[in-house]
């Protein structure tokens, strides 16, 4: 995840798209709790390297970014969608 994070922020639109397709669907399960509920050590794993990579407001800025790499904003747009019907939780650490 982490690796996945700073991909997304690659200069290369290539692997910003790869890293946002990944990252869409990662959320949508762990929002969906396909890893255990809120208390498993992998779930809080998960959603700490995802607060801890800031994934969430990359996607949410490069799916509202004006011109650009059209692809890379598209798949973008499907991450943040699949993350709200995930559940479009914010795990924040405790």
């Amino acid at each position: 995840v982490p690796e996945l994070a700073r991909l997304s922020r690659s200069a290369f639109p290539a692997q910003r798209c790869i890293a946002f397709q990944t990252l869409g669907r990662l959320l949508y399960r762990l929002g969906r709790g396909e890893w255990g509920d809120e208390d498993s050590e992998i779930t809080k794993g998960l959603w700490r390297c995802v607060e801890d990579g800031k994934i969430i407001k990359t996607l949410e800025e490069a799916a509202s970014a004006e011109g650009g790499h059209q692809g890379s904003k598209v798949y973008a747009v499907e991450a943040v969608w699949l993350w709200q019907k995930g559940g479009g939780k914010v795990w924040k650490a405790t």
